[in-house]
């Protein structure tokens, strides 16, 4: 049996080492048909879903249809194989779950049960809730939020639990490849803090901002800021630096490459978020083995209290008024990071080799 990876926001979300990674490992189970639909080109350079949010309104609803149609089109031609497609909730999504729920091998992967800036709509949420209470029969989970969330809609399928996969990148980036302003980013008798992804209102980007302007002037002598990702809703621009100097602004989409020199050079990654369900940024973190610092939400306490080492966390849930102390913390830490203890634990968990064999028993039943 084939099994297909839809992952339709693609290129928006920035998925696609996610992609690479849960292909290796359904590989590592097994599974050796394994393949991606998204707008990623391939090897050859051929992407199967057209990129819906390149151009003007007219062209990107036209992409919206002819995606449609061609996930469609697909699936009737494949239905006796399995189609694992990405979710975020995005209301967007709603037409290609109804092209899949019918295949008899379908798994919904719940990255956002509904999208973070709509999970207030009212309407949002019963559109969703509808659908994975009578059209879904199975899902992959990776937290507890989403869980939560599934349970409530009334949800009464399948349901594999793992945990956000562990990336594997090539590092060392090709500097070809990296802009001016990127390879000048950081400063290097700073301690270097890196945000990245996109800047909106529930990852907190102006938290950031508003914490580093709280610090006293021998707290952000010592560091520089740099915040890298695409403005999605202007967050990034409601709090004003209080001193510009400290702060490098990349509001723009960020190649792999200028990702890889990023991460590789910074001391910190920086997670003020005020919600998730689960997060890339992290993973990737863990990956160059660069301590996070990390708000007091659900989620990030849950990973932390597991992997204390891999960075430091707030101690209340008044993120606006207590991320400056731990950033504060950061600069001035001589802790250790990244222990060899933690890191192993991290490596080889063991919810990887469960969830193989729920895979397995699942997709042959």
């Amino acid at each position: 049996m084939n099994i297909y990876l839809v992952d339709y926001l693609g290129i928006h979300c920035g998925m696609h080492y996610y992609l690479q990674s849960f292909k290796s490992l359904l590989k590592s189970g097994g599974h050796n048909r394994v393949m991606i639909l998204s707008n990623y080109p391939d090897e050859n350079g051929v992407a199967f879903f057209r990129n819906q949010y390149n151009g003007n309104p007219l062209k990107k609803i036209c992409s919206l249809v002819y995606n449609y149609n061609e996930l469609r089109r697909f699936v009737r031609q494949h239905n006796n194989d399995c189609f694992i497609f990405l979710s975020y909730g995005n209301l967007l999504e709603i037409p290609f779950f109804f092209i899949l729920a019918p295949i008899q091998k379908h798994l919904i992967d719940v990255h956002e049960v509904i999208a973070q800036d709509k999970d207030h709509n009212v309407f949002h949420l019963r559109l969703f809730g509808s659908i994975y209470k009578h059209k879904i029969k199975s899902i992959i989970l990776h937290s507890e939020r989403s869980l939560e969330f599934i349970r409530q809609f009334g949800f009464i399928g399948r349901y594999l639990f793992v945990p956000h996969v562990n990336y594997a990148i090539q590092k060392n980036p090709n500097k070809d490849n990296l802009s001016y302003d990127i390879v000048n980013a950081f400063m290097e008798d700073k301690k270097n803090i890196l945000f990245f992804g996109n800047l909106n209102f529930n990852k907190g980007v102006d938290i950031l901002i508003d914490s580093i302007n709280r610090l006293a002037d021998v707290e952000q002598s010592k560091l520089h800021v740099v915040i890298a990702g695409k403005n999605y809703d202007d967050s990034v621009y409601a709090v004003k630096p209080s001193n510009p100097s400290l702060f490098t602004f990349l509001v723009r989409h960020i190649e792999d490459d200028e990702l890889n020199y990023l991460y590789e050079h910074t001391d910190f990654v920086a997670m003020p978020y005020r919600k998730t369900s689960q997060s890339g940024v992290l993973e990737m973190a863990f990956f160059f083995k660069k301590p996070v610092i990390a708000s007091s939400i659900p989620y990030f306490k849950q990973v932390l209290s597991v992997y204390p080492s891999f960075g430091i966390i707030g101690d209340d849930n008044n993120i606006e008024t207590s991320y400056a102390s731990i950033i504060k913390r950061a600069i001035n830490s001589q802790e250790s990071y990244f222990i060899d203890e933690d890191y192993s634990k991290y490596m080889n968990r063991s919810e990887f080799k469960t969830f193989l064999k729920d895979f397995n028993k699942w997709i042959n039943n």
